[in-house]
């Protein structure tokens, strides 16, 4: 299972090295019950606050960037999710000449509550 942020863009696919200004952020309240995940060979589920591509690989971090600001709860009271994968960052790792904003590593201030539990950035 895969939950992220899938959309936010750093710089125009159309024009890379045109910068992206918006900053992006949103919430979600998402419940599970019921469910089994298996076959995974990896982990159960991969939570990101950007594109899942870029959290497994950073080299896209080029092109997408973070929410800001926002929160993701997740109540799970199977723990079918246990053991996920977290790209859950204090600040945008990203530094680069593109964007204005991206001249230091911002703090992102996201959080993310699983089962009642406020998870630390990792």
């Amino acid at each position: 299972m895969s939950i992220d942020a899938a959309f936010p863009f750093r710089n125009f696919s159309s024009n890379p090295t045109r910068c992206d200004e918006r900053v992006y952020h949103g919430s979600f309240d998402l419940d599970l019950a019921g469910n089994s995940l298996s076959g995974s060979s990896f982990a159960p589920a991969l939570i990101s606050f950007t594109r899942n591509s870029t959290a497994l690989d950073p080299g896209e971090l080029a092109a997408w960037q973070y929410l800001h600001h926002s929160t993701y709860t997740i109540s799970d009271p199977d723990e079918s999710l246990d053991g996920f994968m977290l790209d859950h960052p204090a600040n945008d790792p990203f530094v680069g000449p593109t964007c204005p904003a991206d001249v230091t590593p911002e703090a992102l201030l996201n959080t993310l509550v699983y089962n009642g539990v406020t998870v630390p950035n990792n």
